[in-house]
């Protein structure tokens, strides 16, 4: 189960929105006038089409558009789209009804391990990532995933 914090389809839900995912279909979509016009918009079902975690800690979230905020590190993003007047996944075309997802704080585990805690990419505290960043620069200063924090200039050439 997820909750949406934002959708291309509802803006930021004035009341929280929960979707029910089973084998990449959504089965079930729980909350109030929102939810009831994300079942409007894809009346026929919805499957996941595609889905990243943010990798970069210096994209700018806060502040930032939906598509801009899906980059920065620990965040999550999906898309869905509806599913065929059958009830059938069709990936060979582009997406009907097609709605992106944004989580700007999620908690992620993958395979039972914790990957993003409250936004937060753990990924970020292994010392290999420290080690690497450490060759461009100041590792602390180019990993700080501070959501109003670009890079600073003198780290970017």
């Amino acid at each position: 189960m997820v909750v949406v914090e934002e959708s291309t389809v509802t803006g930021v839900p004035a009341e929280q929105i929960t979707l029910e995912l089973e084998n990449n279909r959504v089965t079930a979509v729980h909350g109030g006038s929102a939810a009831a016009e994300l079942r409007r918009y894809a009346s026929d079902g919805c499957c996941m089409r595609h889905a990243l975690i943010g990798l970069n800690p210096k994209v700018r979230s806060a502040g930032g558009t939906q598509f801009e905020r899906e980059k920065h590190a620990g965040a999550f993003y999906f898309g869905i789209d509806g599913l065929t007047p059958q009830g059938e996944v069709d990936r060979t075309a582009p997406g009907h009804a097609h709605c992106d997802c944004q989580f700007d704080q999620p908690t992620i585990t993958l395979d039972g391990r914790p990957f993003v805690d409250n936004g937060y990419l753990l990924l970020h505290d292994d010392p290999e990532i420290h080690e690497l960043a450490g060759k461009f620069g100041p590792a602390d200063i180019l990993l700080d995933p501070n959501p109003r924090l670009g890079l600073p200039p003198r780290y970017s050439r």
